[in-house]
């Protein structure tokens, strides 16, 4: 195992057979879990090509990014884009992760109407966004520790805000509002365990 940062790897002991099947199990569903992504951002650039929203340009940018970033976090690119380039595999993954919480946050401030509203964490929620858009170009003289914790900070930095945001504006009859309220909640859980994993502070466990 060659890594220019910390990473876990479990071994577990497989009899062939059994590698074979769920083998086949987790590539069927990465197909299935990039293929959602894959169709959200060609509906959303769709729906941007023909109505000129800006908001859909956004959020399928934002799918981009975290196509992108999924490919890296699961090994897909160093396996099948750029084999055998480490380095480049630990700049683009921290990259798109910084990418990908840029153009989230640029999603969300705008589907939320933050500046209209008068939200009054706004500025620095702004600032934290394009710190992430700078840190994508600084990655390669960061490091990866510090780019790592600098993902790490930036990330639950804009999330916690953006939870605080949801919940300030939040209307009972607003039925978009409350969906996207219900998906904040699961993704400031999904990034709380992703940091605390990436950073030591939780164990790998299934």
């Amino acid at each position: 195992v060659e890594s220019s940062r910390g990473m876990q790897f479990p071994l577990l002991l497989w009899q062939q057979e059994d590698f074979i099947v769920q083998d086949e199990m987790n590539n069927l569903t990465l197909g299935l879990f990039f293929g959602m992504l894959v169709v959200l951002l060609l509906y959303n650039f769709f729906l941007f090509a023909v109505l000129r929203h800006r908001l859909y340009l956004e959020f399928a940018l934002f799918m981009a990014a975290l196509i992108l970033f999924h490919c890296q976090l699961r090994g897909i690119s160093l396996r099948f884009f750029w084999p055998g380039q480490i380095q480049l595999n630990a700049s683009v993954w921290l990259s798109s992760g910084l990418l990908s919480m840029f153009c989230d946050v640029l999603f969300a401030a705008h589907f939320l109407h933050l500046e209209q509203r008068g939200f009054p964490l706004l500025k620095l929620l702004r600032l934290t966004r394009w710190l992430a858009l700078l840190a994508v170009f600084m990655v390669p003289w960061l490091g990866t520790e510090l780019g790592v914790y600098g993902l790490v900070l930036l990330t639950l930095t804009a999330t916690l805000m953006l939870m605080i945001s949801v919940f300030y504006h939040y209307q009972t009859n607003n039925r978009p509002v409350q969906l996207f309220a219900m998906g904040w909640v699961v993704l400031v859980a999904g990034v709380l365990i992703l940091a605390g994993n990436r950073t030591g502070l939780l164990p790998v466990n299934l």
